[in-house]
């Protein structure tokens, strides 16, 4: 009888350790959502401080080196060259705060509800409803642990994955040209939209996630 006594406890064990996991991933995500919504609600606040605010609270929670990791795609990282892994992570890293910055502002006249996490092949999935008088979008936060920190890795838009959205673009530039060439268009594409959009200066756009 003990070995079964001792392979239900692991698994209970196991099954405790998994909902603490969600239930951490769930308040990390709940927390920064409020976090910025807060700041979308407060007035008092000009528009450069609240941008910066937005960036400021996504950038501990999202792993932009393992995002830039998966976008670049395993041969081409690996044919890469340290200097050049380390301007891409860089590019892509302002790319991703420009992009995320867009998609949070949007939040300021949005119903924003949270759904219950799922774990996948030990990742953790949180879905997000953001819903306004005409249109709703069905966010997917995927998750994961390292060490004793919880990432974000990727995000769904509408069923679409980010990672997958800018590995198509960039393979695409990749196929006809070099790293070089994708660097040049990162570099336009980061200045344009933060031009276009007002975006908070270079300088604090590069501040570490």
């Amino acid at each position: 009888m003990k070995p079964l006594y001792y392979i239900i406890l692991l698994v209970l064990l196991s099954i405790t350790a998994k909902s603490d996991i969600q239930r951490d991933a769930e308040k990390m995500i709940g927390d920064s959502i409020n976090n910025i919504l807060s700041v979308l609600s407060n007035k008092s606040l000009d528009s450069e401080t609240r941008k910066q605010h937005i960036i400021d609270t996504i950038a501990p929670i999202v792993d932009f080196s393992l995002m830039a990791k998966l976008t670049m795609g395993k041969h081409q990282w690996m044919t890469s060259n340290p200097e050049q892994q380390e301007r891409f992570v860089t590019l892509f890293t302002k790319r991703m705060h420009t992009s995320m910055l867009e998609k949070f502002l949007l939040f300021e006249d949005e119903t924003v509800e949270l759904g219950k996490s799922e774990l996948v092949k030990n990742k953790i999935h949180i879905p997000m409803t953001m819903e306004s008088k005409s249109e709703q979008y069905l966010i997917l936060f995927k998750i994961y642990k390292s060490r004793d920190m919880l990432k974000i890795y990727d995000i769904e838009i509408q069923g679409i994955s980010l990672i997958s959205t800018y590995r198509s673009q960039y393979n695409q530039v990749l196929n006809q040209g070099t790293l070089e060439d994708l660097f040049n268009i990162m570099e336009e594409k980061i200045q344009s939209r933060s031009q276009q959009f007002n975006l908070p200066n270079e300088k604090k756009l590069n501040t570490s996630p």
